[in-house]
């Protein structure tokens, strides 16, 4: 687990007038200089701990709207999301109500070290460059970017380590990830091209003038679920905690607010919060490393945090959709880690997926384990076998619509080998295997007619 260090200051603050404006209007700047000047005399507090805020009662948030599912604007134009719901809480046991400013990212520090705002919440990563020009408080997500592509544009695309000189990812101005891939792509001769809102860089990929798009992983899964085609293919771990930037002129907010939320972890406000907008545990901080989230079940050492099954697809693709979703959400539930139910493409899609390490598990037909066994002899291992009507084996079939082929009129069964590897005929009950729509007893279903066979082998 990762290490959290609660910051209580407990200090006394001598506070000095001192007030940022909106520039457009010289009242608001006046208005605002005189708040300040009131709040200095009426402070607020918590377990004995003062703090300021910008307004009297207020606490003033800025952030860069939208980026679901930390922050977002609902319908009515309420700022919802994880965040909101953290700072909302926060506020409440502080005694203040919430103001909320839109603004760009790329200026959000500045504009907060220049006290536009008391806090910023905008599901921002704590860097050391960072804290030189703001506070932050105590860690309250831990995060890790992932490589979104569109796959209409780049179906066999599925890791940035695939990505080649004149290839291009888009990413948000001032975020990590744009740092992660000046660093890590731009020498490779990747452009890296910067947009200043996150939603601006998912429109490039959408419309196929970049090849993916590096961002934060809960934004790309929340963005790639909305945009058919978008899927995010890769998670790349950066090891990076969230916290909320505050006034780095107000220590005393800092402490009243690191207090709160130490008071959401103990009683579980916390959790149940992150629990309403995240399937995944590992994003929390009370989540345990090779454990779960305090109280959940308990993860075997070794195992992974996360496990992506795979499943190929059938004719009913939008209910296997919707029953492997149910799947993975059980096992993620019994296992206490991410699961992720995949419909691969295409038969031999899921062979490739399991035998580069794209997924880890998969439920396969048996002509596509076979192809996929044979691609990768070494790489996947059987786990478990369905029997039907007592026997484990299945025979693929071969059809014609031309029975002149056959030495006569075709008869009702079929041809399969023996233990031995003998052709041998049997009646449409005699194999197991072979039985499509009968139902074990010798009988079948009114609607299933029995299958033909040439009376004798066919050489082909």
């Amino acid at each position: 687990m990762r290490l959290r260090k609660w910051m209580f200051l407990l200090v006394v603050l001598a506070m000095v007038a001192a007030a940022c404006g909106d520039d457009d209007d010289a009242g608001d700047t006046t208005a605002a200089t005189q708040a300040t000047t009131t709040t200095m005399q009426a402070t607020t507090t918590t377990e004995g701990q003062p703090f300021a805020t910008k307004t009297p009662g207020v606490l003033t948030v800025g952030s860069d709207i939208p980026f679901p599912p930390f922050e977002d604007f609902d319908d009515g134009g309420d700022v919802v999301g994880f965040d909101a719901d953290l700072i909302n809480e926060l506020a409440s046991r502080l005694g203040l109500t919430v103001t909320w400013i839109d603004t760009d990212f790329d200026t959000i520090f500045t504009q907060l070290a220049l006290g536009q705002f008391d806090v910023v919440a905008s599901a921002t990563t704590i860097t050391p460059e960072r804290a030189q020009q703001v506070d932050f408080t105590s860690p309250y997500y831990k995060a890790q970017q992932a490589l979104t592509v569109n796959e209409n544009e780049t179906p066999n695309l599925i890791a940035w380590e695939d990505l080649r000189e004149r290839d291009s990812v888009a990413v948000q101005t001032g975020t990590t990830g744009a740092d992660w891939a000046i660093e890590n792509l731009a020498p490779n001769g990747v452009d890296v091209r910067e947009f200043p809102a996150a939603p601006d860089t998912y429109n490039a990929l959408e419309a196929g003038q970049v090849t993916g798009v590096i961002f934060d992983e809960p934004s790309a899964v929340e963005e790639s679920a909305n945009r058919p085609g978008l899927k995010v293919v890769q998670v790349i771990d950066t090891n990076e905690d969230y916290g909320f930037g505050v006034d780095p002129n107000a220590e005393g907010l800092l402490g009243a607010l690191n207090a709160e939320f130490a008071a959401m972890l103990s009683d579980g406000t916390y959790q149940a919060i992150y629990d309403t907008w995240f399937d995944a545990p590992a994003g929390s901080v009370l989540y345990e490393g090779d454990g779960a989230v305090a109280g959940g079940p308990t993860i075997p050492e070794g195992w992974p945090r996360e496990l992506v099954f795979g499943f190929v697809p059938s004719r009913e693709s939008e209910t296997l959709q919707d029953n492997v979703d149910v799947f993975a959400q059980v096992l993620a539930d019994a296992l206490g880690i991410d699961v992720t139910g995949v419909v691969t493409t295409d038969y031999t899609a899921l062979g490739i997926a399991l035998g580069t390490g794209e997924a880890d598990m998969g439920a396969f037909g048996p002509a596509g384990f076979v192809l996929a066994n044979r691609a990768y002899p070494e790489g996947l291992e059987l786990l478990a076998q369905s029997v039907r009507f007592g026997d484990s084996t299945y025979h693929a079939q071969w059809f014609t619509n031309d029975p002149s082929i056959c030495t006569g009129d075709p008869v009702e069964g079929a041809f399969y080998y023996d233990d031995d590897g003998n052709v041998v005929a049997v009646g449409p009950t005699d194999s197991p295997a072979l039985q499509v729509g009968w139902n074990g007893d010798g009988t079948r279903d009114d609607t299933v007619s029995a299958g033909l066979r040439c009376p004798e082998p066919v050489d082909i």
